[in-house]
C-alpha cells in the first residue's frame, strides 16, 4: 500500500479502508494472487501433501531468492563505502566480513537449490515437482520485473 501510494505501484494498489486505514486494495491482490497459486500447484500435484510441499517449497524461494541479494551488496557496501556511520556494524575486520557473508550466501543458495531439487544429494531430479517450483519462482521475478520496470517508467513520467 505504501509503495502505491509513493507511485510506486498502480493506484489501486494504495486502496485503504476508509475507517480501519487497512490496506484493502494490497489484501484484495493478496487473497487474489494465493488463490491462482493454490489453484495453479493444485493442477500440478497429485496429493495434498504434494500440494503441500511444492508451495512452501515455492513461497520459500521467494522469501529467501532477495538475501542472494543482500549478502554480497552489504559486502560491497562494507569494502567500497567502509566510513559511512551506520547503526549496526558487523563486529570484526572486512576479512571477517567476508567469510560470514560468503558462508550466508552460500547457505541462501544450498537452501533455493534444496528446496527446488530436494532429491538432488541422491543424484535424482523429479521434474514432476522441480518444473512446477521453479517455474512458478521464475514467473514470479518475472512479474516483479515487470512492475519494477512499470514502475520506473511511471516515476519517470511524474518527474519530466
Amino acid at each position: 500500500m505504501e509503495a502505491a501510494q509513493a507511485g510506486e505501484l498502480p493506484e489501486f494498489v494504495a486502496k485503504e479502508h476508509p475507517v480501519h486505514k487497512t490496506p484493502v486494495g494490497a489484501n484484495m491482490i493478496t487473497g487474489m494472487v494465493s488463490t491462482v497459486v493454490i489453484l495453479l500447484y493444485g493442477l500440478t500435484t497429485g496429493e495434498s501433501d504434494e500440494l503441500f510441499w511444492s508451495i512452501f517449497a515455492f513461497s520459500s524461494c521467494i522469501f529467501l531468492l532477495p538475501y542472494l541479494f543482500m549478502f554480497p551488496a552489504f559486502f560491497k557496501l562494507r569494502v567500497s563505502d567502509p566510513d559511512r556511520e551506520r547503526p549496526y556494524k558487523v563486529p570484526g575486520s572486512i576479512a571477517v566480513q567476508a567469510v560470514l557473508s560468503t558462508i550466508c550466501f552460500l547457505f541462501i543458495v544450498q537452501a533455493v537449490v534444496l528446496f527446488v531439487f530436494p532429491d538432488i544429494g541422491n543424484g535424482n531430479v523429479d521434474w514432476n515437482y522441480s518444473l512446477p517450483v521453479a517455474l512458478g519462482i521464475a514467473i514470479t521475478i518475472g512479474i516483479g520485473e515487470w512492475i519494477l520496470a512499470t514502475a520506473a517508467k511511471r516515476m519517470q513520467v511524474a518527474t519530466a
